[in-house]
């Protein structure tokens, strides 16, 4: 139906915001596009541009949830949790905002950040002498293409020395959903320079 068109560029591209609806939920499949999809898509690619300033400005903040043993009840790590402080929405959920960070190749970037970023902060909370506590890293499965987690992770892991505490990195079952044996490859690698990984959201899925 191409009624409400005035110019053959506008009929391509709503196609293409059809097209790649279809593509985002699976292969061999259609979608007929509808007014909603236009709209969704220029919130998609504003939240892109977003993001990308958001990176450029430091508008991501770290929070830090502390896990307490149940056996002493000393704190015995940190897990790193990323949030964005937009300038007029405030705290923005990473539900969010991370899919979009790994559909527009922004993760890696991000992740990387949040790697050095959150062991600066729990370095410069440790008393001098004292070991940092275990800090655990949230990966998506975004990191895993190439081998950017292994650089990051070993350069930052060099850059500390000693001085760190363990580094956890946890993962969801989803990273092992694609090219499983490249994933295993980088899995054995992180481990090979000192990183443990951990299996969050266990058994919501297919675990």
């Amino acid at each position: 139906n191409m009624a409400g068109y005035n110019l053959p560029e506008e009929v391509l591209r709503d196609a293409d915001i059809a097209m790649y609806q279809a593509k985002s939920s699976g292969k061999a499949r259609y979608e007929i596009f509808d007014i909603k999809m236009r709209s969704q898509a220029f919130s998609r690619l504003e939240m892109e541009q977003e993001l990308r300033s958001a990176l450029e400005q430091q508008e991501f903040r770290l929070y830090y949830q502390p896990i307490i043993s149940l056996k002493s009840n000393q704190l015995v790590s940190f897990e790193a949790l990323i949030r964005w402080q937009h300038p007029e929405r405030g705290l923005v959920s990473p539900m969010e905002f991370i899919p979009v960070l790994e559909e527009c190749g922004l993760i890696m970037p991000v992740t990387e950040w949040v790697v050095h970023k959150s062991m600066e902060q729990i370095r410069a909370c440790t008393p001098a002498g004292v070991q940092a506590p275990t800090l655990a890293i949230n990966i998506t499965a975004g990191c895993f293409r190439g081998n950017g987690i292994t650089k990051c992770t070993g350069n930052v892991l060099a850059g500390y020395g000693d001085q760190t505490g363990e580094l956890v990195i946890e993962i969801t079952e989803s990273v092992l959903m694609h090219d499983t044996r490249h994933v295993l490859d980088l899995m054995h690698d992180l481990r090979a320079i000192g990183i443990k990984i951990a299996l969050d959201d266990f058994g919501t899925g297919q675990s």
